[in-house]
């Protein structure tokens, strides 16, 4: 027996279909400038270096500044410029704020400086990391706390206390310098 369907039922159906948001969660990048002070123990000597990095990041999954993310990172960076040190890993972004999440991070870490030295890393963010409704980039900015290991005998341990500077803000500088001589 087949169903009749009013025409009233077909364009109330019609017009919640049509107008009804798409919910979807693009990706949603970044870039940063990560100064830090270290504090590192390794064979015995500890120092306190300055640290340098740059980073990148992308979280996916996300539709909201308050909703989950998770994506790749990947960071380079020198004590002194006189090292190089690769970090490549996973973060985790906990929206315990909306405006004020936490980053968590963990992943492989290496350094060269002479010897090549390989471990891990552990990495805390919180400050500000916003959702793009309009497009794909993120700014933030805000503080850095990470705990690095070495592997094998008399490892280095390491531990990092810094700011994560947006890039963006960080050249804005120079482009409107830039702009000003146009």
């Amino acid at each position: 027996m087949p169903v009749i369907v009013s025409r009233e039922t077909w364009l109330a159906f019609a017009g919640v279909t049509l107008a009804t948001a798409s919910a979807h969660a693009d990706p949603q990048w970044n870039t940063a400038v990560v100064p830090a002070v270290a504090w590192v123990r390794s064979g015995g000597q500890s120092s306190r270096p300055f640290y340098l990095g740059g980073q990148a990041d992308v979280m996916f999954g996300r539709t909201s500044n308050a909703s989950w993310g998770v994506g790749p990172m990947a960071r380079i960076g020198s004590y002194r410029f006189s090292d190089l040190q690769l970090q490549l890993g996973a973060s985790v972004l906990l929206p315990v704020h909306d405006y004020l999440p936490l980053v968590l991070s963990g992943g492989l870490y290496s350094q060269r400086d002479g010897d090549l030295r390989t471990g891990g890393f552990a990495s805390l963010y919180w400050g500000t990391r916003s959702f793009n409704y309009h497009g794909s980039y993120v700014m933030t900015g805000g503080l850095v706390l990470e705990a690095r290991q070495t592997a094998g005998d008399g490892g280095e341990k390491t531990v990092l206390v810094g700011a994560n500077i947006d890039l963006q803000a960080v050249l804005l500088p120079a482009v409107m310098l830039i702009n000003a001589f146009r």
